[in-house]
């Protein structure tokens, strides 16, 4: 039986051991014909090249990161 995962991460591209093991992660998975979706949440400064493009759809990333949290009126 084959799932829809969704794998989300601060970036999908950034270089370093996070993404990496996303991308690898999501590829074990498709390769036992799960659909798998990479999802960054926004674009790094640091590219990481992949050796190939991945098999899985990856999500581009926001173009800037989210908004904080913002105080409630009237607090201090």
């Amino acid at each position: 039986m084959s799932r829809d995962i969704f794998i989300v991460s601060n970036s999908t591209d950034e270089l370093g051991g996070v993404t990496g093991w996303m991308h690898q992660t999501a590829r074990l998975f498709a390769d036992q014909g799960h659909r798998v979706h990479a999802i960054g949440i926004h674009a790094s400064d640091l590219k990481m090249v992949l050796p190939r493009q991945p098999a899985h759809p990856v999500l581009p990333p926001q173009a800037a990161p989210p908004p904080g949290p913002k105080c409630p009126g009237g607090a201090r």
